[in-house]
C-alpha cells in the first residue's frame, strides 16, 4: 500500500510540474508578444528600430547607467547597450517590469522583477542586472548588411558559453541542451519570428539553412545570460538560507539521537 501511494504521489507531482512547465512557456510567449507590439510601436514613431548610443568601432554592452534620466547623454548607458536599447520600450510604451521576466526563470530562480514602475520607469535608462531581463533579441547594433538572414527576431535569454559554440544539429541530446536557454531548465526556448509568431523550439538548430540562434555570426541574439551584474535574487538566498537552517537543525537532532541513544545503552548495561 505504501508502495502504490508513493507512485501515486510522484505521479501527482510530475503532473502537476508539467502543467506549471506548460504554463509558464505560455505566459513567456505572452511577454514576447507584448514586446513585439511595443518594439512596432518604437519603429513606427521613430522610424527605426530602439538603440541608444551607437559607436561602430566599439564592442556591444550591457545593463550599464541603469540610474540615468537620459539614456543617451554622455553619462547614460555606454555606447552600444543592449539591454538599454529593449529598455527603451519600457520607457516609452508603459510595459511594465513584470513583461520583462520569463515566469519560468522566475519560478526557477533565476529572476527577478526589476523595481521600476509606471511612475518611476523615466528616471531609469536600464535594467539594473541581468536577473531583471531573461530576454535576447537581434544584436540592434550590427550594420545593416551585416545582419543575420533570419527571420527570428527574439527569444528566451542566450545561454552563452562553450555550448552554443560547438553543439552541432549532430551532437548528443546532452550538448544540445546546452545551447537552449536556462529560463526553461533546457528543455527549449520561445522564439519571436519577425512576422509576431511566438513557437516554443525544443532546440536552438533550426531554420533553412540549419542555424543555431544563439551563435555568434548567425541572427546573434543578444545579451548572453553572463552578460551584466551577477545578482542572486532574494528568493534564492531565502531558500538558501532555509536550507541552510534545515540542514543545521536536522544534524543537531541525529547528533542528539545518537548521544541519548548512546546513554541509553550504556544504562541498560549497568
Amino acid at each position: 500500500m505504501i508502495a502504490i501511494a508513493l507512485v501515486l504521489l510522484s505521479a501527482t507531482i510530475a503532473a502537476r510540474q508539467l502543467a506549471q512547465s506548460k504554463q509558464d512557456i505560455t505566459h513567456c510567449a505572452d511577454n514576447l508578444r507584448k514586446l513585439y507590439v511595443a518594439h512596432g510601436a518604437y519603429v513606427t514613431a521613430h522610424g527605426k528600430p530602439p538603440r541608444t548610443r551607437f559607436e561602430p568601432d566599439k564592442p556591444i554592452t550591457a545593463f550599464t547607467g541603469s540610474a540615468s534620466t537620459n539614456p543617451f547623454a554622455a553619462d547614460g548607458p555606454q555606447a552600444n547597450d543592449v539591454t538599454a536599447a529593449i529598455f527603451l520600450l519600457a520607457r516609452e510604451s508603459g510595459i511594465s517590469a513584470d513583461v520583462f521576466n520569463c515566469p519560468a526563470a522566475l519560478r526557477n530562480g533565476l529572476a527577478e522583477q526589476d523595481t521600476f514602475d509606471a511612475t518611476t520607469v523615466r528616471q531609469r535608462s536600464n535594467f539594473r542586472a541581468r536577473v531583471n531581463y531573461n530576454y535576447s533579441f537581434q544584436n540592434m547594433y550590427l550594420p545593416a548588411d551585416s545582419a543575420g538572414p533570419s527571420d527570428v527576431m527574439a527569444a528566451d535569454t542566450n545561454p552563452g558559453g562553450q555550448g552554443i559554440l560547438t553543439a552541432t544539429t549532430q551532437e548528443t541530446l546532452q550538448q544540445v541542451r546546452l545551447s537552449n536557454s536556462p529560463n526553461h531548465q533546457r528543455d527549449g526556448q520561445n522564439v519571436l519570428f519577425r512576422n509576431g509568431e511566438v513557437r516554443f523550439e525544443p532546440s536552438a538548430f533550426f531554420g533553412k539553412p540549419v542555424d543555431n540562434i544563439y551563435a555568434p555570426g548567425g541572427v546573434e541574439l543578444v545579451p548572453e545570460w553572463s552578460a551584466g551584474p551577477d545578482v542572486t535574487p532574494k528568493a534564492v538566498s531565502l531558500r538558501r538560507w532555509a536550507f541552510s537552517i534545515a540542514m543545521v537543525a536536522t544534524t543537531l537532532l541525529l547528533i542528539f539521537i545518537v548521544f541519548r541513544g548512546r546513554r541509553k545503552s550504556a544504562g541498560l548495561r549497568v
